[in-house]
């Protein structure tokens, strides 16, 4: 965190990207133990786009952007966060085209020789649907957590967080 004059305040202690990482780790933990948690969701891709101000404090707006624009997963993330604390999609992102809750698809289970699809009860599931332009990297749909495995293994292998 910094002060108008620029001077480093720690916030309870966390004062480098390692720590904000440490707490990307404590929510991935629990968005593991609710996957469809709404809440759990938006603190986990809340904390991930705000690693990047740590790595780039201040003014440095715009190699944030520049790596941003040039990492889709980033992109995602940044869209994801923006459009929970603002509550639209902006002009500025285009690689969420939605956010929503959907049913979960059915089971496939294997029976003798094939597999066959269990239409047992289904359970609501949060997804993410993104842009076509980001299909090469991503599906057309993404679940919560499994965009958070991707984003939490992006994150440890910056050595600007170790």
């Amino acid at each position: 965190m910094a002060t108008a004059a620029g001077q480093q305040i720690p916030f309870f202690g966390m004062e480098h990207a390692r720590d904000l990482l440490e707490k990307l780790e404590w929510e991935f933990e629990r968005l593991t133990e609710a996957p469809n948690n709404k809440f759990a969701a938006f603190n986990f891709f809340v904390t991930a786009e705000h690693l990047l101000d740590w790595i780039y404090p201040g003014r440095n707006k715009t190699a944030r952007e520049a790596r941003r624009s040039s990492e889709p997963l980033l992109e995602v993330v940044s869209h994801l966060c923006n459009r929970a604390k603002h509550l639209r999609l902006g002009t500025t992102h285009t690689s969420v085209m939605k956010a929503e809750v959907g049913l979960a698809p059915p089971r496939a289970i294997y029976m003798g020789r094939s597999f066959h699809q269990a239409w047992g009860p289904r359970h609501s599931v949060l997804w993410i649907y993104v842009a076509p332009n980001l299909q090469p990297a991503f599906q057309d749909r993404i679940t919560p957590i499994d965009l958070a495995k991707l984003t939490l293994a992006y994150w440890r292998a910056q050595p600007e967080v170790q």
